[in-house]
């Protein structure tokens, strides 16, 4: 409903039915060579239904010379997932979720070029369809992987607050408040200190603060720079993994004009620690390169890049556990140099493509 230039009314619903069939046989060697035998004990049936009805409502215009944006989302879930193994389980939920969201932005001066935002949104993440599966799966000799059909969503309340002065430099105060955290444990089996089972968790609440500034620079005609700060608190409480982390971020993209259609790039970063559920991940850094020279009017490029040149992009730290710590190193391929040779051609008259959106991406990303 448009009521005029500026302001106007918007709802709509949508309805997603979810139906997942999983079946699994395994065989095995005993010795290795012998005849493969059927390993029954192992074998599951899994079958998931999902069904999510939701609505919403939106309002977007201009109040007080205010431009406004208040948005409502109501969600109602219901699911059933059987497990046929050895045994025979059955579980499921039913759970209904509002989810308003706020922005509002102000400008701060006539020629509109500074400006003030408050943002707010409440989101849920489900879990996996896969962490919702309770059959045992081996991993190795000593760790075993599980699903928790108990598992409840995630809920996260965002508050953003941003200052753009002249339109390019920004600076963002937010908080993020999350409860019913989903996060990976991986206790030691009772009785037992060598076996250990994988399980997907809600670990309790996290709180997350951030200050951050986006300041582009203009250093030469030929050099320019984009740079970024942030400071994070991080922290899960004592009920969960007592993890508490101040957390800071540094990056540089610079940007060079070496001579006529030739140019080069330089991205670095720098991180004290990160954060992913219990594991906290230790220092880490990168630099990468990148050289440009187009020819014939722009139409032939010939590109060189070079990734993390002084190897130092690595993840070590720990798993932090009730009882026990698990440190972690994990080496990858992270040194890359790549060569690329581009011509545009101009064959026949232009056309226009057309997006296609698809509405249940959320879906698709919880099958792993």
């Amino acid at each position: 409903k448009v009521f005029n230039a500026s302001n106007n009314l918007s709802f709509g619903a949508k309805v997603s039915s979810t139906t997942i069939d999983n079946e699994a046989n395994f065989q095995y060697q005993s010795p290795f060579g012998s005849a493969w035998m059927d390993n029954e004990a192992q074998n599951f049936i899994y079958d998931y239904k999902e069904n999510i009805v939701a609505g919403y409502i939106n309002y977007q215009g201009n109040i007080l010379k205010t431009d406004v944006q208040l948005g409502l989302r109501g969600e109602h879930t219901s699911y059933t997932g059987k497990l046929y193994d050895t045994s025979f389980a059955k579980n499921g939920r039913n759970y209904f979720g509002l989810f308003p969201s706020v922005f509002l932005k102000r400008s701060l001066n006539k020629a509109g070029d500074e400006s003030l935002a408050f943002i707010y949104t409440r989101r849920l993440s489900r879990p996996s369809f896969d962490n919702l599966n309770p059959h045992i799966v081996y991993v190795d000799n000593y760790t075993t992987g599980q699903g928790n059909p108990y598992l409840q969503p995630e809920y996260d309340n965002s508050y953003e607050l941003n200052d753009t002065l002249k339109n390019k430099y920004v600076f963002t105060a937010s908080d993020f408040y999350a409860t019913d955290v989903i996060a990976n444990g991986l206790p030691t089996l009772a009785g037992d200190s060598v076996l250990m089972t994988q399980q997907p968790t809600n670990s309790g609440t996290s709180r997350k603060w951030m200050l951050s500034a986006y300041i582009p620079v203009n250093i030469a005609k030929w050099w320019t720079t984009q740079e970024y700060a942030e400071y994070d608190n991080h922290f899960l409480p004592k009920t969960a993994y007592d993890i508490s982390r101040n957390l800071i971020t540094l990056s540089t993209n610079m940007q060079f004009t070496l001579a006529k259609d030739f140019t080069a790039t330089l991205h670095a970063f720098y991180i004290n620690h990160a954060v992913f559920a219990n594991a906290v991940i230790d220092q880490m850094s990168s630099v990468d390169v990148g050289l440009q020279k187009k020819f014939f009017n722009s139409r032939l490029a010939v590109k060189a890049s070079m990734d993390d040149i002084f190897n130092r992009q690595r993840a070590k730290g720990t798993f932090y556990y009730t009882g026990f710590n698990l440190n972690f190193q994990d080496l990858e391929q992270t040194q890359k140099l790549t060569l690329g040779v581009t011509y545009n051609f101009d064959l026949g008259k232009t056309f226009k493509s057309h997006k296609i959106e698809s509405s249940n991406a959320d879906e698709k990303s919880r099958l792993k």
